[in-house]
Parts: C-alpha cells; structure tokens; sequence
C-alpha cells in the first residue's frame, strides 16, 4: 500500500538541533537539514508519497505546525526528536495524535536507540520508532510485514516489538538519493558556511572510540561507512540543484581513511569543486590525507579538543594526547584548513585549574572557530551511568531524560559549582569570541554580505548569552 508520509522536524520554544541521534539547543541562530530525515527521504520516496515540514527552520508556533499538519493529506508522520528537545516534542505529537487518531506516528532519534521500549510503553501515541535511517527496513514495517524487524521498534497490540540494531553486511551501506529539494534549501544558515546554498551529506555512521562522555562511545549505532560511488551519485545530483558546499554529518569523517581518501580522489576527479566541512579526530588525520581532503574542497574541519588537562582526557577515556592536539592544528594552519575546537567545561574531576588549562589551550590554538559546552550526561553515555551511581545528578533529573550541552549544568561535580561552571563556561566563549585580534580575523574572513549577517546574529547570540 503506498502511504501519504511527512517527515516532520517539530517546532521548539527555542533553537534545537536534531539529528545523527543528537540534539541540544543552539548557541546561536543557526540550522542545517536533519541528516535522519533526509537520508529517509530518498528511500521512501521510492514507493510512498513524501512531503517534509522542518517548522524549526520555518520558525513556526507549536500552534501553527500542529494546525498546518492536522490539514495535511497524510496518514504517517516521521519526527525527529531528541533529549533536549523531547518534553515538547512528546506534548506535540500527543496533541496530534489527538487531532489525527488516523495518522500512523514514527519516532526517530538518539533516545529510541537507548529508551525505546520505554517510551513506547510510556507513550502509547507512537506507533513505531526507526533505530537506523541508512537501512530499507523502514519498508518493510510500512508493507505490513510483522514480526521481529531489524531495526525497527513496533506496537502489535499489546506487545512491543524490537528488532536488533543489525549492521549491513561489511558494515557498507548506500541509499537512494535524498530529496534534497523537498527541503527549505535556502533558509537554512551555519556561521561555518562560506557560500550557500549547502546541503548536508553522509558518508559514515557511528564511531569506534569510546568516548564516555559522547553517545556513540558505547558502540551505539555500530560504526558504518558509505559506499563511495553512491556518495558521489548523491553529490552530482546536489551539483544540479546549485549546491555550492556541503556539511558532513559523520561523527568523524576520518575512522576509516582508505574510504575517505578513495572519496576525495573522485571527488577531485569528477571536479566538482564544492566548499566542505566535517568533523574529525586529532590522532586519526596526518598531513598527507590533510592536503588531500583540503585539494578536495575541504575547509574547515572540526576536532574534539575537549580538555587542556591530559588527566581529564584520560579520565573520559578520550584517548588522545596534548601533544597530539598542538600538532594536528599547526600541520591544520600550515596548508590552509580552518579549525573548530570543541571544549568542555564541568566534566567530573574538573577544577578551576583545569578549566583555566582548557581556556588556555584554546587560545593558544587559536582556532577559528570554537565550541565551549557544558558537560551532560546524555542518555546512552557512560558518563551518565556514572554520574547516576555516584549521585552526581539533581534529584530532580536523576530519572528524567533531559541534557543539553548547551544549557545550565544538570550535575553536581564537588569539585566546582554549578552556578561556577556555568560562569567559567560563559566566561571561556567571551575570553576567545570577543578578543580584537579575533574579531578582526572574522572580519577578514567575510566573504558575502549573508555571510556577515549570519555571522553577526551568532556573535550577538554569544554576546547576550554568555552576559547572564
């Protein structure tokens, strides 16, 4: 039977960012396509009818989506949801279902990976939840096939049904070219993004390292990579639409290099000349793959600094080395591929003196561009099994789901404050956006007068922010 189906990025109080099974809020105005949705949207396509809302980036009211979509010619919704975003999520889709008793409910997102029986058993609106966008068993539970699907979480009555997350076979998948177009293209905006419009592509799936601060570090989805040739099909098909950059979703881009050099090789081959960032790990990229990736069109890559303290990198099991950070940034600025440095600011063990070690690295890396997050004890991390056991949680969210990065510390550490994380936090972002000598480089580095506008709401973002 084909369906009427809509892939539904829900509307938010305030900025989030969903998808590859993430989500927090934004620290600035800024968005890209939700990787989940669009790797979906090629492959139902393919036998369904598929129409796409993202009411994030269409800045709609809860009210306006919920009245747009209860007018819609659909009878299944696919949303994406995630921990900080879900107490409004869960209310909207309860709301729909409400209006819509006819309409089948999908969910999709990092919390059905690691909770999903649970909340299906919690909220009885969702129908089914998908646990990997890349793989065609979606298909098969919309055909009305039964019993226990790879990938998918079902209701059958009474029963929860829960397949196994289950790999493709060499752990290479591919899929049907995502329907970009059905996407508000044009309105989406990143500070990192020098030309637009920019689309966002995969090549990979989870991570072998085992981060116990980061979701995937407990080998959750299982690590996957894209067969090259169907990447580059996907970025022909972008180069006809008018995509100028890409914005890869990986976790790391750099896991398995063999891959990522074949791709740059046809990419450089096929002359595509498209601007592109990803993120990346320290120890995983040397100089030769570095001026590969940059002759392919690379210009930004993203890495996980973390901390400036090597206990604390040890502690969180991050497995990379001070010495290997400084030298994968400088080998970075010698042949021309801007930098972004994640840190995190309130990780267990921390104090003001390794807080003060972090700040330091990065302005003595001066990247171009930087990340400063609260430490969260996600849903799936080590880090929050932790954090659980040892009672480093409020009362108040010891059971409760919520974290985000980029919201007030939810842990009691001992050793710092909440109230002073959150201030060392705030103080890190304007101590490395708000130096002149930085300012003037962003400056510099305006390349169009969008370009200027994005990235003047970011800075104004940061400025009002990080002034409370």
């Amino acid at each position: 039977m084909k369906r009427k189906i809509l892939l539904l990025n829900l509307p938010g109080t305030v900025g989030y960012n969903r998808d590859m099974y993430c989500s927090g809020t934004t620290k600035g105005d800024y968005s890209w396509p939700p990787i989940d949705l669009l790797c979906l949207s090629g492959r139902l396509a393919e036998k369904h009818d598929v129409k796409v809302l993202d009411a994030l980036v269409e800045k709609m009211t809860a009210k306006e989506c919920l009245e747009k979509v209860v007018k819609m010619d659909i009878d299944t919704v696919i949303f994406i949801t995630g921990v900080a975003s879900w107490n409004e999520d869960s209310a909207f889709i309860k709301n729909l279902k409400k209006e819509r008793k006819d309409i089948s409910i999908i969910g999709i997102g990092g919390l059905f990976l690691f909770l999903g029986p649970k909340l299906m058993k919690e909220n009885g609106y969702i129908n089914a939840a998908i646990l990997d966008f890349t793989s065609a068993d979606i298909l098969d539970y919309l055909s009305g096939k039964r019993g226990k699907i790879k990938n998918i979480i079902y209701r059958k009555g009474n029963q929860i049904i829960k397949g196994d997350i289950v790999p493709p076979p060499g752990r290479k998948f591919s899929y049907p070219i995502p329907k970009h177009e059905l996407f508000p293209i044009k309105k989406y905006e990143l500070p990192v993004i020098r030309k637009y419009p920019f689309a966002n592509i995969l090549f990979s799936m989870g991570c072998v390292n085992k981060c116990k601060f980061c979701i995937y570090g407990k080998g959750t989805p299982p690590y996957t990579f894209r067969d090259v040739e169907n990447t580059i099909e996907e970025m022909k098909y972008l180069k006809s639409l008018g995509m100028r950059e890409l914005k890869f979703a990986d976790p790391s881009i750099s896991i398995n290099k063999p891959n990522l050099k074949k791709l740059c090789e046809r990419m450089i081959e096929e002359k595509f000349n498209f601007g592109w960032y990803a993120l990346s790990r320290v120890d995983e990229v040397d100089e030769e793959i570095l001026k590969l990736m940059k002759k392919a069109g690379c210009h930004t890559l993203f890495f996980g600094v973390e901390s400036g303290d090597q206990k604390i990198l040890n502690q969180y099991a991050k497995g990379i080395t001070l010495e290997r950070i400084r030298k994968t940034f400088k080998i970075c600025k010698k042949i021309g591929i801007e930098t972004c440095g994640s840190f995190i600011i309130g990780l267990p063990g921390e104090t003001e003196e390794t807080v003060k070690k972090t700040i330091d690295l990065a302005l003595e890396l001066n990247c171009d561009y930087a990340d400063f997050a609260v430490a969260a004890p996600y849903v799936g991390t080590a880090l929050r099994d932790e954090a659980i056991a040892k009672g480093w949680i409020d009362k108040e969210f010891k059971n409760d789901i919520f974290s985000d990065a980029a919201q007030y510390p939810i842990m009691n550490i001992g050793t710092i404050p909440k109230e002073r994380i959150w201030e060392l936090r705030n103080k890190a972002i304007r101590k490395f956006h708000f130096r002149p000598s930085y300012l003037i480089k962003r400056l510099f580095r305006i390349g169009s007068l969008r370009d200027l506008i994005v990235s003047a709401k970011v800075g104004l973002s940061f400025f009002f922010n990080t002034a409370k």
